[in-house]
């Protein structure tokens, strides 16, 4: 029983932490589409 907590909270946390980095990656594809498209219309 104690077992299956702490695996289910471990579970979570992971998927927590790749949450944040899928988001994170995300983030910085945006900026660097927009930085592109900027680089872009300046030019």
């Amino acid at each position: 029983m104690i077992k299956e907590t702490t695996l289910t909270q471990t579970y979570s946390s992971v998927g927590q932490t790749i949450r944040g980095a899928i988001k994170q990656i995300k983030k910085r594809e945006l900026a660097f589409s927009l930085d592109a498209k900027i680089a872009a219309n300046s030019s």
